[in-house]
């Protein structure tokens, strides 16, 4: 978007003095320990973007960065102050997020679906409420019910309506069949989607879609825990010696989890997972050995 080219101002902020409240995603642990190394190296090459409101500097992009410096010590963190409404500011946080690796595929198209709402609803001039406070992490849906979102989404890209999904695509440089397939995803109830983070299938978007053409909430969610089975028995048989329940999940946060957890996980990972293991470990131990180097030094 052309009206995100914006003039900025440049500054240091203290970190502790950095408005996370209106984040809408967690930091990612894995990320910020290999950006820590990054900055030790090379330093920060792009600043946190921030916006003022009441004095204060909210955040808008950059929360890996800012927990990367805050990780290594850092005090302060360089900031690019933008004038963004709290449209823009919306959209360029789900932009930023789209654009990165780390989402699943269930948190990818619900943000999606989020971004084309707010491009609709701003470039026909309609007011749309911000992003709630204390909701990091997790976008919902303003339908609460999946009848509702199949509604708009209908709306949205039927017959004299097909700007909406080729706006979002033309924006985001995307498939205008991935804005429809988002749609359909973030369909789901947001019961089934729960019993997809349970079952380990947010990021199946196969499984997903399926899920989505049943009608109701409870069809949905049963969809759900059926191919959640089916995937487990056919996980069962394919690995010998472990079962779907030993399988490695994917290690998103280093920080909660333990020695003995840690060392489980990189036990019963599969060779698909040991690049991703050694890489993490890599990491770690590139951290502290830093760290011990710097005490020894002093």
């Amino acid at each position: 978007m052309s009206a995100f080219v914006r003039p900025a101002k440049h500054t240091f902020v203290a970190i502790d003095e950095i408005d996370l409240s209106h984040t809408i995603r967690p930091y990612n642990a894995s990320v910020v320990a290999e950006l820590a190394q990054s900055i030790r190296t090379i330093g920060l090459q792009t600043p946190l973007t921030c916006i003022n409101r009441d004095g204060h500097h909210v955040l808008v992009s950059g929360r890996n960065r800012l927990e990367a410096l805050r990780v290594i010590g850092c005090e302060q963190a360089p900031v690019r102050i933008v004038d963004f409404d709290d449209v823009d500011a919306q959209l360029w946080q789900l932009s930023e997020n789209l654009h990165r690796a780390e989402l699943t595929k269930l948190e990818y198209d619900k943000q999606l679906v989020r971004y084309a709402q707010l491009l609709k609803a701003k470039q026909a001039g309609e007011s749309v409420p911000a992003l709630p406070p204390q909701r990091a992490g997790e976008i919902r849906m303003q339908e609460s019910q999946s009848e509702k979102v199949r509604q708009v989404g209908a709306v949205f890209g039927g017959r004299g309506h097909t700007g909406g999904y080729r706006e979002a695509a033309r924006e985001l440089n995307i498939p205008e069949q991935t804005v429809r397939r988002a749609y359909q995803t973030a369909s789901l109830s947001p019961e089934a989607q729960e019993a997809a983070v349970e079952a380990e299938l947010d990021d199946n978007r196969s499984a997903l879609l399926r899920a989505a053409k049943e009608r109701t909430p409870e069809a949905q969610t049963q969809a759900v825990r059926r191919i959640a089975e089916r995937k487990k028995s056919a996980d069962g048989s394919s690995e010998i010696g472990a079962t779907p329940s030993q399988r490695a999940k994917p290690l998103r946060d280093l920080l909660r989890i333990s020695g003995g957890e840690l060392a489980r996980w990189i036990k019963i990972s599969t060779p698909n997972d040991r690049p991703h293991v050694i890489r993490v470990l890599e990491t770690a131990a590139a951290i502290l050995r830093d760290e011990l180097e710097g005490r020894n030094a002093t």
